[in-house]
């Protein structure tokens, strides 16, 4: 939420006379990156296969 926020005030100040492009697309694009980023970085729980058991 933060990398998508920030990156729509960025845009919509700075950079979007210059593209032209609606802010919305690069701050999905830039969040959705973030996201994957954070979730290859950190390592799942230890229990991970006892909470998807859980979860059948």
């Amino acid at each position: 939420m933060i990398v998508g926020t920030l990156t729509t005030i960025v845009w919509k100040l700075y950079l979007k006379s210059i593209t032209g492009l609606y802010e919305l697309v690069p701050a999905f694009t830039f969040a959705l990156l973030a996201t994957i980023a954070v979730s290859l970085i950190t390592k799942p729980p230890e229990n991970v296969d006892e909470l998807m058991e859980a979860m059948e």
